[in-house]
C-alpha cells in the first residue's frame, strides 16, 4: 500500500473514522526529487489519500485527491461524512472536504481572514496557520 507522506510532517496528518474502517492521511511534503538532501528541498505536499481498513491486515487504498500544497492536519467529523484539512497555502489554510458515497467530494477552501482571524504581525512574523488554532 502507498499512501505518501512525510516523517517531517506533524502528528496530525493522519485521522481514522469513529469506527475504524477507514483512514485519511495528508501528505505533508512530496517525494524527494534527485539531489535534494535537506527538509528545505522536498516539494510541498498536495495530496489526501483514503485507505480502507476493514480488513487490517491488507489496508487498501481507494481514493487519492490533490488538495492545496502544505497540508499539515487533517480531522474527520465524528459522522465520516466530512473532513477538515488545514494547509500553511496563504488564503487556502482551511478546505472542508464532503465524504460523499465513499467518494471525496471537492474541496471547499476558507482563508483564515475570511473567517475573520487575523494575525497580530508582532506574534505572528512569518504568518499564522490553521493548526495553531487546533490540536
Amino acid at each position: 500500500m502507498n499512501a505518501s507522506n512525510s516523517v517531517t510532517g506533524a502528528p496530525y496528518a493522519f485521522d481514522v473514522t469513529a469506527d475504524g474502517s477507514t483512514a485519511f492521511v495528508v501528505e505533508t511534503l512530496g517525494f524527494a526529487t534527485p539531489g535534494a538532501t535537506t527538509r528545505e528541498q522536498l516539494p510541498p505536499g498536495q495530496q489526501l489519500t483514503r485507505i480502507d481498513l476493514s480488513n487490517p491486515r491488507r489496508p487498501t487504498v481507494i481514493d487519492k485527491v490533490a488538495i492545496a500544497p502544505k497540508p499539515e492536519t487533517v480531522s474527520v467529523h465524528p459522522s465520516g461524512e466530512l473532513l477538515a484539512i488545514s494547509t500553511q497555502t496563504p488564503d487556502r489554510e482551511i478546505l472542508l472536504i464532503p465524504v460523499q458515497n465513499r467518494s471525496l467530494g471537492q474541496p471547499i477552501e476558507f482563508s483564515l481572514r475570511q473567517l475573520g482571524i487575523v494575525p497580530d504581525p508582532a506574534r505572528f512574523q512569518n504568518g499564522m496557520y490553521a493548526s495553531y488554532l487546533t490540536g
